[in-house]
């Protein structure tokens, strides 16, 4: 995985950032033990949700294995880059969009800080600005 870390750290070489991304989506869809093990590399997938679509299928199996995962993306600042996505013509981008934030904003337990609602206003006025 650190080998994928440095090659996401590296803008330049966009063929290897998507099979980077590609890697750790995998990794996403794992073991709960193998989906944590991604928290190093989070930051890195919210920073190219626009860069690759890969970073959406990763960061929605992330959210959607646990609270405490879907917290810390949220806390992390996936929620409105992950809206973003939802804006392009592209139908596969919003689909997958759509699919990761229903993850985001699923409730597991009642410990998450904010509620749908507050989610959902986010989302809405973040839309309304663009």
């Amino acid at each position: 995985m650190t080998i994928c870390i440095a090659t996401l750290l590296q803008f330049m070489f966009v063929t290897k950032v998507l099979e980077a991304d590609w890697c750790l989506t995998n990794i996403a869809a794992g073991t709960p033990e193998q989906t944590k093990s991604l928290l190093p590399t989070l930051p890195l997938l919210i920073a190219h949700l626009g860069v690759s679509e890969q970073c959406t299928w990763a960061l929605g199996n992330v959210a959607g294995e646990s609270d405490e995962l879907r917290d810390l993306l949220i806390s992390q600042g996936a929620l409105i880059p992950l809206a973003k996505m939802m804006l392009p013509d592209n139908s596969s981008t919003v689909r997958t969009a759509a699919w990761a934030l229903s993850n985001l904003i699923k409730v597991f337990t009642f410990t998450c800080f904010y509620s749908r609602e507050q989610i959902a206003g986010r989302v809405y006025i973040h839309h309304q600005i663009k």
